[in-house]
């Protein structure tokens, strides 16, 4: 496996990033290949990159459902359950032929994490605490508003430093590869060989 950063010009702007991305992804693809995974940490680009990796059969991991429905022109309202979103957004897929080259997360990180955490300070705060290892009660505090998705909560590695901080966690859940199957992300080991990997300030 081998990993390639791909940055949009700084001040590009919203705008100008999505058009930088409509003009370089055939290009990216045309260079790495169609079994080249894509995954984009900006929100405010998920959608335009995901656009144009629908209509050139790219690959891409890391969207939400909404980020799917949006780039696959599947509607949805407000106050829609995700399920029933998902189940069109799939439909979709597999009428595009695309079945197997996305991969998202089912439930929200951000809408979860909120609630999951606001649930577990509750619980402290009202002495409704059973598990006594935090990360075992942030899971279970996570679950509650996630329905059909696994959490794992794990110690956090500085990559700096490669030191473990008591006072952060790392966080997963399973992924869904549209049409497929989920991926068992919460049940994998970390591999010791890479909590050595060293990464430098920019």
């Amino acid at each position: 496996m081998r990993l390639r950063r791909l940055q949009i010009p700084q001040e590009s702007g919203v705008e100008g990033a999505r058009a930088f991305i409509g003009t370089h992804t055939k290009q990216w693809i045309g260079k790495y290949g169609k079994n080249t995974m894509f995954f984009c940490t900006n929100d405010t680009h998920r959608v335009s990159l995901m656009r144009e990796l629908v209509s050139k059969d790219g690959m891409l991991l890391g969207a939400n459902v909404f980020d799917c429905a949006e780039a696959l022109g599947v509607e949805y309202a407000d106050d829609e359950d995700v399920s029933g979103i998902l189940e069109r957004v799939e439909s979709a897929v597999e009428e595009k032929r695309l079945v197997g080259r996305f991969g998202v997360n089912v439930s929200s990180h951000i809408f979860v994490s909120t609630l999951g955490l606001t649930e577990y300070a509750r619980r402290i705060l009202q002495n409704e605490l059973r598990e006594k290892d935090m990360r075992v009660a942030l899971s279970d505090a996570f679950s509650l508003f996630s329905k059909g998705t696994r959490w794992r909560v794990a110690p956090y590695t500085d990559l700096l430093t490669g030191k473990e901080v008591s006072n952060h966690v790392s966080v997963f859940s399973d992924i869904h590869i549209l049409g497929k199957f989920s991926l068992p992300v919460t049940d994998q080991e970390f591999p010791e060989k890479y909590r050595s990997i060293r990464f430098g300030r920019q």
